[in-house]
């Protein structure tokens, strides 16, 4: 496994930057061979077409050869004369390879970012491209955004400071006023710095001050604790929290997302909504308990051999003496699973099927994994539809999540606005800093 990432991150970096080995790729102690570059190759490209998906990050990349080799025209194909480009500090070198097909095809492109903020170095974030947009297409005009919507006086004065001071190489110059300093009544925030001597004073500093600003009123929503290391100070922060039963959301969505359980309640979801999913379908096949990795890559091995659409393994007569006992009696779980939701529909309430979702957990896991789902959705609006819960699971976006959530209360009762109360995700935010791009909150620890 652990070779196995090294050398997807490798292709990853080729996909992002058209360079097997770019600058900001961390050496590997072992160089990745062209054997192992042709046998990913040989074994994804397969799977590409049984499986009729794509991995994210080589989608910019097709779309770049495509269009480089004349096989699309994006501008016919799409019908596109204007496009807006958000975020664009956090494109790579591919990203704007396909920017720059769209301008060539006479598309009128505005781009938007800040180089300041580039903080995707994972996916070889190119930070260049807005720094010399002007200069690769110099009839561009700039518009620098001067006033900061987003921060008090205090706050962005401090930020200025630390970029400043660590200036990265190449960075554009700019001249930021918060608006807060006409705000009435007057707001310049604040800053506190406080050292401890050991972790858990300042566990507990936290906490009590979290508990002591809920008891004067703030809502627990405009709250949020930033971690620098998840792994270290997680735990001690939650477990005080929840032993002061102070409502607190450490994102464990995310954990529930990506587990075996969770993810094959999210390919139901997906089935329901697109019966022509196949990555959907080859998730339900090989997520419940006692499946294994082997199993399912033995019978997509078949599959491939024998020309068979994957989907149809789920929907029609399987061969003769094809497949083993062992790997029919796998197919014939998933069947059953499909024909368990055959009924339903992607607009039936969330509630009204949970029982049967609750049953489907307990026949392909344990009761564990049954508390577990019933965890995620307590406190769910009784009208949330199924389609609204795998939209809900789908995003990392807290503002998408809250939206969902509150545009069902309104639903619920019309003409009253819904109260912080009212909404599940009214709790104080623990994540990691990477993960707070692009949130805000009025007090942050």
């Amino acid at each position: 496994p652990t070779r196995a990432e090294e050398v997807r991150r490798v292709h990853e970096a080729y996909w992002s930057t058209g360079n097997w080995n770019p600058v900001n790729l961390p050496p590997l102690q072992v160089p990745i061979t062209q054997q192992e570059i042709n046998s990913f190759n040989a074994h994804y490209v397969t799977r590409t077409q049984t499986y009729s998906s794509v991995l994210p990050g080589e989608v910019i990349r097709t779309c770049v050869s495509a269009i480089a080799g004349g096989h699309i025209n994006p501008v016919q194909l799409l019908g596109v004369q204007h496009i807006i480009i958000d975020e664009v500090q956090d494109l790579n070198h591919c990203d704007f390879l396909f920017i720059d097909a769209l301008i060539q095809h006479g598309v009128n492109v505005f781009i938007s970012g800040d180089d300041d903020q580039s903080i995707y170095s994972f996916r070889f974030a190119f930070p260049q491209g807005i720094q010399n947009f002007t200069v690769q297409y110099p009839f561009a005009t700039t518009h620098a955004l001067n006033d900061c919507f987003r921060c008090a006086t205090n706050i962005l004065a401090a930020g200025v400071n630390v970029l400043n001071a660590n200036a990265a190489p190449n960075r554009i110059q700019k001249n930021l006023t918060s608006v807060y300093t006409t705000s009435n009544p007057l707001n310049d925030g604040f800053i506190i710095g406080n050292r401890f001597n050991t972790a858990n004073q300042e566990v507990e500093y936290i906490v009590n001050s979290c508990e002591e600003l809920l008891n004067n009123g703030i809502p627990a929503s405009d709250m949020m604790i930033l971690l620098g290391n998840k792994r270290v100070l997680l735990n001690p922060i939650t477990q005080a929290l929840a032993a002061r039963n102070i409502p607190f959301d450490a994102n464990q969505r995310d954990v529930f997302k990506d587990s075996n359980h969770g993810r094959f309640i999210m390919s139901l979801l997906r089935v329901l909504n697109d019966n022509n999913d196949i990555v959907a379908h080859r998730v339900l096949f090989g997520t419940p308990r006692g499946i294994g990795i082997s199993r399912a890559n033995s019978i997509t091995n078949k599959v491939i051999a024998g020309n068979i659409s994957y989907r149809s393994l789920f929907y029609q007569p399987l061969p003769n003496q094809y497949f083993t006992p062992r790997e029919i009696t796998a197919i014939n779980n998933c069947i059953n699973n499909l024909n368990s939701i055959a009924t339903w529909n992607i607009n039936d309430h969330l509630a009204q099927r949970r029982i049967e979702i609750d049953n489907l957990l307990r026949n392909n896991y344990s009761q564990a994994e049954v508390i577990d789902f019933q965890n995620q959705i307590q406190g769910f609006p009784q009208s949330m539809t199924l389609l609204e819960f795998k939209d809900f699971l789908e995003t990392d976006s807290e503002v998408v999540k809250s939206t969902i959530i509150n545009t069902i209360l309104n639903q619920e009762n019309p003409g009253q606005n819904a109260n912080q109360g009212q909404n599940p995700l009214n709790k104080i935010k623990v994540m990691s800093f990477h993960s707070s791009k692009g949130l805000d909150a009025k007090i942050v620890f």
